[in-house]
């Protein structure tokens, strides 16, 4: 993947997901990318209401992904009470292709949910190797692109590399029967390797724990020969190593948020040490939507920890469950002098909070309401 194709997605998919609840009905953003391997299509959606950023894929692996000449997003208008019918993403991604066999449904483990692998094929009668993803949040990404034959075994790509446990996925010939992950010390973790009926090559996917360091992935055949290794595998964007600017920021629950200038201005979120989330915090996109409107408050989550950022007059944050349960997270103010306050809170909610549905109610020190906004229950985004 091309380095001008992983920023534009990057941004294209995280300024659209932070303008997603006050966008103006029908506004797209459109960018195009350019990639040095070929001419490939991908599409980002913002296809849901969410509040949250939407979990990009943040260091995709160093192979053929499925993205390239075309990235577009596209948001819904501020979110009713209820969710709207959305597009099926597969439908979205098959037009004017052919299918090619039957799809293969993974699960996505940072997002908990069905990730889809297929083959179809164009007009021009080119195979093409398709994927679509889908956050919690209800946003989705998909696309298509002309693998390289010559090339396989290859690393496609992966899920969110800032999730506990990270997907690899790509494609390879049908004489190899076994994938295996070699990690440092010695340790190897087993793959899968499957060619689902109708298809012209065979789908491999490694899981594997986000902390892992990963030599190389080792593919063999039925007698069990190595038939090559490929030390390719995702890594984290810049903004994830970068030097903090400035003190750190303390929050409960043991969130720590810091700023880094690199290549945006961005509030990264650690638990434990661990990144967990971001929010892009330059001064042309804050709290802002890609129609220019402003919006009050941005959230994300992981596991039971809520956080995110608001407007400098909110003193508090409550996200009320459906059934009118609530947790509060007072916000405070950040030390870079960003116009936004900080929050977390934990919630004590079993389910899923986008599964469900959510309200985020932001007051003032005087306990006076001054914004709601409602998050419909998310749907799957393909049948």
């Amino acid at each position: 993947m091309s380095d001008e194709l992983e920023t534009g997605l990057r941004a294209t998919l995280g300024h659209a997901a932070q303008g997603a609840p006050m966008l103006p009905s029908g506004l797209a953003a459109q960018l195009i990318t350019r990639s040095r391997r070929r001419r490939t299509h991908a599409r980002a959606v913002v296809a849901g209401l969410a509040l949250a950023a939407v979990a990009v894929p943040v260091g995709l692996v160093a192979g053929d992904r499925p993205g390239g000449d075309v990235s577009t997003a596209t948001a819904a208008t501020t979110p009713p009470e209820t969710a709207p019918r959305r597009q099926d993403l597969y439908e979205l991604a098959m037009k004017d292709l052919t299918p090619l066999g039957d799809r293969l449904a993974v699960q996505d483990p940072g997002e908990g949910l069905a990730m889809l692998l297929w083959f179809a094929r164009n007009e021009k009668g080119d195979t093409l190797f398709c994927t679509a993803s889908q956050s919690r949040s209800g946003a989705g990404a998909y696309g298509c692109n002309e693998p390289d034959e010559e090339s396989m075994p290859t690393v496609v790509g992966s899920t969110n590399l800032i999730a506990e446990k990270v997907l690899y996925y790509g494609l390879t010939k049908s004489e190899v029967t076994a994938v295996t992950t070699l990690v440092a010390g010695g340790d190897k973790i087993p793959g899968k390797v499957e060619h689902p009926a109708g298809t012209p090559w065979a789908i491999w996917t490694a899981t594997i724990p986000r902390t892992t360091r990963i030599d190389a992935f080792e593919f063999t055949d039925a007698q069990g020969q190595v038939t090559e290794r490929k030390k390719e595998y995702g890594r984290l964007s810049e903004e994830f190593t970068a030097e903090p600017v400035g003190p750190a920021a303390t929050l409960p629950h043991d969130l720590v948020a810091t700023l880094v200038k690199t290549p945006d201005e961005t509030l990264i979120w650690r638990l434990d040490g661990n990144v967990i989330g971001q929010h892009l915090v330059r001064a042309k996109d804050l709290l802002t939507n890609m129609g220019g409107d402003r919006y009050p408050v941005s959230m994300q989550d992981r596991g039971a920890h809520w956080f995110g950022i608001t407007e400098s007059r909110t003193a508090r944050v409550d996200m009320i469950a459906p059934d009118g349960t609530a947790s509060t997270a007072a916000t405070r103010p950040n030390p870079w002098n960003i116009d936004v306050r900080l929050f977390s809170g934990v919630h004590q909610r079993t389910k899923d909070i986008y599964a469900e549905g959510f309200e985020l109610v932001g007051y003032d020190e005087a306990g006076t309401v001054l914004w709601r906004e409602s998050q419909p229950a998310v749907t799957p985004l393909w049948r």
